[in-house]
């Protein structure tokens, strides 16, 4: 993972909602890997997504939330922010 940044992904147990914890910096400079391992999320789950402990973020990084927002949704799925 880029430095700066944490991607975490709890799957989930017994039928739980995954939890997508992002801790460090969601920039321009971490945003593309972070997509790229966020992708194997888009299976219709709803997902919960915490950024409490995200340090910055540029508008980058609030791209790539809104897209994964999209993306959940067109696959029958949802976004939840947690400790925004």
């Amino acid at each position: 993972m880029a430095d700066g940044l944490q991607v975490e992904i709890d799957a989930g147990e017994n039928g739980s909602q995954p939890i997508l914890t992002i801790a460090g910096d969601l920039t321009v400079a971490t945003v593309t890997e972070a997509s790229d391992r966020l992708k194997r999320l888009i299976d219709g789950s709803v997902v919960t997504v915490d950024v409490s402990h995200v340090k910055r973020m540029d508008t980058a990084g609030a791209w790539l939330l809104v897209n994964l927002e999209r993306r959940l949704a067109s696959a029958g799925g949802a976004l939840r922010e947690d400790n925004l």
